[in-house]
């Protein structure tokens, strides 16, 4: 998952600082989808950023477990009541996600401006 995303602040925002709390990273590496942080330095960004952080308890395993059994239970067979509860109750647990949005077409026809308007506009709300 993006960090600059979950907080909606620029990448260079966290480049920087990052760099502040000593660690040493470049612009391109932190642009990378390898690169990783660790908690406790997500932690101090946040705070460094103005923003309160929050660490879920639940396990991000069980999380996608759970997802994964709520979207089987469209497909698969009729299940009996306190199971269907059960899968409800844990998919009611799930974080809401934003919707994922694919445009596809030719260069330079706008793609990129749309987008970049769609974010502007939290049109998912």
């Amino acid at each position: 998952v993006d960090f600059s995303l979950l907080l909606r602040v620029k990448k260079a925002a966290i480049v920087r600082t990052l760099r502040n709390l000593g660690e040493q990273v470049a612009y391109s590496e932190a642009n990378q989808d390898t690169y990783t942080i660790d908690l406790e330095m997500m932690e101090l960004v946040c705070i460094e950023l103005g923003i309160e952080p929050s660490v879920a308890k639940v396990r991000e395993s069980s999380l996608l477990r759970s997802e994964q059994r709520a979207m089987r239970q469209n497909t698969t067979a009729e299940l009996d009541e306190d199971a269907k509860s059960e899968e409800d109750e844990k998919y009611a647990m799930l974080p809401p996600r934003s919707p994922v949005v694919s445009i596809m077409g030719h260069v330079d026809h706008g793609k990129t401006t749309l987008m970049d308007a769609l974010r502007r506009r939290a049109v998912a709300g």
